[in-house]
Formats: structure tokens, sequence, C-alpha cells
């Protein structure tokens, strides 16, 4: 037991979980600044694209993010959306899955500005 969640805190702590966090907040915060009319909803839009422009992603992909988006979206489930469709980590265990968001919602206390 002790061996298994070792890796499941190094992998949940990896630099592309943190990094995907990080990369999207920015976004996020850069679109809002310079779109000051948009509502969350379109925001989150304006990141997909921007985001998908530079990785490639299937749009059966893309579709698993655009349908989840909604007016009433935090920022933590558009991380999760993103990560679903990026790193296939619902079909992961749920301790795992407790653990990345445990890091996900730690990494994000460093921009309050997000819809919370």
């Amino acid at each position: 037991m002790g061996l298994k969640n070792y890796i499941f805190n190094k992998i949940s702590h990896s630099s592309n979980i943190i990094e995907t966090v990080n990369v999207l907040a920015k976004l996020f915060l850069a679109v809002k600044s310079k779109n000051l009319e948009f509502s969350n909803e379109q925001i989150y839009q304006e990141v997909v694209k921007m985001r998908y422009k530079i990785i490639d992603l299937p749009e059966f992909k893309k579709l698993m993010i655009t349908s989840q988006i909604s007016p009433n979206l935090k920022f933590e489930q558009f991380i999760y959306a993103v990560l679903m469709a990026e790193l296939d980590i619902h079909q992961t265990l749920e301790k795992f899955r407790v653990k990345v968001f445990d890091v996900v919602r730690e990494e994000l206390k460093k921009y309050p500005n997000l819809p919370k």
C-alpha cells in the first residue's frame, strides 16, 4: 500500500498536471483582462480555442471539454474536463483522482481571481 500511495503522489504532482493548471489559469485571466464584457462561459470557449491551436487534440476530445462548459462552470470543473480529455484521468483509480484534485486545488490558490 505504501508504494502505491508513493506512486500516486509522484504522478499527481507531475509537471504535466501542474503546468496544465497554470497555463489554463493564465490563459483564462489573460482573456478576461482583454475582454471584460465576456462571460465566464465565453472565456472558457476562447481558452479552449487558444489551447488547441497549439496542442493537437482530436475533435471528440475537444467536444468532451466544450460540452461541459456552462454559465455556472467553476474553474476547477473546467480543469477536470481538460484533464479528462487530455490525460484520460477519468479512467484512473478514484484514489488517484482525489490526489490529483488535491494538487489542482492547491495550485489554484495562486489564482484568487478565477471563478469559484
